[in-house]
């Protein structure tokens, strides 16, 4: 007996939360069920369940939390791997339906060009705590 299977690519996890995801793709949410499979070469990860007797699998993009800014707003410094930019994305607020709405910047194209541009922007910060996603990159090997 053949088994149906379909494949979904996820909107980015800061966006929308991994649970709500496979809720919303007809599974029961991340539990135990969930089966996950993390690649060596890259920030994605698939995650497989059941969903009305079809096995779906979640497809997580190929990005990377690189720290967190608390200041008037809450900004997130992100690792796109599939465009080798780095991002600084500020929530904004919400939106009618109680999703996130983030404003978009692209502050560089290494680890060293993103920090130095996040010294521009919050210049009176003394303390980072950014994680480098080649370090990240290489320890899962």
């Amino acid at each position: 007996m053949k088994h149906l299977s379909e494949v979904i690519t996820a909107e980015s996890l800061m966006k929308k939360p991994l649970d709500t995801q496979i809720v919303n793709a007809g599974g029961e949410g991340f539990n135990n069920t969930v089966l996950v499979e993390r690649s060596s070469d890259s920030f994605s990860a698939c995650y497989t369940f059941m969903a009305g007797g079809v096995q779906k699998t979640l497809i997580t993009l190929n990005e990377y939390m690189v720290g967190v800014i608390n200041d008037d707003k809450k900004h997130y410094v992100q690792y796109s791997a599939d465009y080798g930019v780095y991002e600084l994305m500020t929530l904004e607020g919400f939106d009618p339906n109680d999703e996130k709405v983030f404003s978009s910047k692209v502050i560089g194209k290494t680890f060293e060009e993103a920090k130095e541009t996040l010294c521009d922007i919050f210049p009176n910060r003394i303390v980072w705590n950014l994680s480098d996603p080649r370090i990240a990159l290489q320890s899962r090997h």
